[in-house]
């Protein structure tokens, strides 16, 4: 499944499972869009959440097998959420436990999840991280029984984890680095917890280099051992990673400039890659 602004609006395309084709674009709605749309799973439904030109975020589902797309619901401000007034940044959304969840960021260098319970319309707003703080785009996941965010922090990884119908958020953080991170991307591996981020370093002439980087608890709770997954390089002009499981293995997708794509699969944490397109 994908989600993408098109010349009309906000376009979804699938791919049945073991089929070569894509379908044709099905016009999820003909209002504008900004920045990358977020699409998942969530109970019996495709649930897309997307960020308005005004900077709010709107959310949009559409039955397993059907054909029609629900109206854009409004997730984002006081009388949609409870969350403040301001714009707020890229969303992630993902499904845990009987809920949507939905992470981005928020006014005033703040970190804000977003809940919906499955088969309800009301909205619900926490705040997860303090105020003027420069964070990523944050990835959301279910790991186990907890909900957890993944964010670069001016020059640090961290994670907020949540238990489950808690409320409390426990901050941690998973790396440092001098330069920071790109946007991470977070899923459960197994029993372990896995992050794909870039890292940005100053070489030893002074120069910003690159790499991309694995952080994976095992399990998940425990400290988070970094895996190198790439070689430092002085220009990096790929798009942001997508990690996933994949019958209890980790594999790291990358979009390229050119059209292409790169491919990265690990045994025992072991990273081998390869070129897609």
């Amino acid at each position: 499944m994908i989600a993408v602004q098109g010349t009309n609006g906000l376009d979804y395309y699938w791919q049945a499972v073991g089929s070569p084709s894509w379908s044709q674009p099905q016009l999820v709605s003909t209002a504008a869009t900004q920045g990358t749309p977020s699409i998942a799973q969530s109970g019996q439904a495709t649930v897309i959440a997307a960020l308005t030109p005004s900077g709010q975020i709107d959310f949009f589902y559409q039955g397993i097998g059907g054909s029609t797309w629900s109206q854009a619901q409004q997730v984002t401000g006081p009388a949609a959420s409870g969350s403040p007034a301001g714009t707020y940044g890229e969303p992630s959304i993902t499904q845990v436990g009987n809920s949507t969840e939905i992470a981005a960021t928020g006014p005033n260098g703040t970190l804000w999840m977003f809940w919906q319970q499955i088969g309800t319309t009301k909205w619900h707003s926490e705040q997860v991280g303090g105020s003027y703080l420069t964070y990523t785009k944050p990835a959301i996941a279910q790991v186990g029984e907890e909900t957890v965010i993944a964010v670069g922090v001016d020059s640090a990884l961290d994670t907020y984890t949540q238990t489950i119908g808690g409320t409390a958020w426990t901050p941690y953080q998973v790396a440092s680095s001098e330069d920071g991170f790109g946007d991470p991307s977070i899923t459960q591996v197994g029993n372990s917890e896995a992050i794909a981020a870039y890292n940005f370093e100053l070489n030893s002439q002074g120069q910003s280099v690159t790499a991309l980087w694995s952080y994976v608890e095992t399990p998940a709770g425990n400290p988070a051992i970094p895996y190198q997954v790439s070689a430092y390089a002085p220009v990096w002009a790929h798009g942001d990673p997508t990690i996933a499981d994949v019958n209890g293995s980790a594999v790291i997708g990358v979009p390229q400039t050119n059209g292409t794509g790169l491919f990265y699969w690990e045994s025992g944490w072991n990273w081998h890659p390869e070129t897609v397109g």
